[in-house]
């Protein structure tokens, strides 16, 4: 019988074993092997579809948070431009009591008291 390179070191029960045992050892290996290889792939499988569903919960709070800060944003915006309004209207008002005469005359009437103050404080 010819032997090739190896084949010195497989058991002597398989080198005289009959071709048809062989080949269905063959067989079951082939299959062995596959059946290793599918259940090896449906574990990724199920790791990637776990992990796929991890993602598009995290996507969906991302997507949660972002709309919820964007809401949050209009508000302050529509509370700035209140704030804003009512700044303007605020300064009207103090330019309207600067121009007054009553506020003229209350100034000048006190001008002597405020100098004194001044003079007081080493100013």
């Amino acid at each position: 019988m010819f032997l090739m390179t190896g084949e010195d070191d497989l058991p002597r029960e398989l080198l005289d074993a009959p071709r048809e045992r062989l080949l269905m050892e063959i067989r079951f290996l082939r299959d062995e092997a596959h059946h290793r290889r599918v259940a090896e792939l449906d574990e990724t499988l199920r790791l990637t579809q776990q992990q796929l569903r991890d993602t598009e919960t995290h996507l969906l709070h991302s997507r949660d948070f972002a709309i919820g800060a964007a809401a949050e944003v209009g508000e302050h915006r529509a509370l700035l431009d209140q704030e804003a309004l009512r700044n303007k209207r605020l300064k009207n008002e103090l330019n309207r009591v600067y121009k007054s005469s009553t506020w003229r005359i209350g100034r000048m009437m006190l001008l002597p008291v405020r100098v004194l103050r001044r003079l007081s404080r080493g100013r």
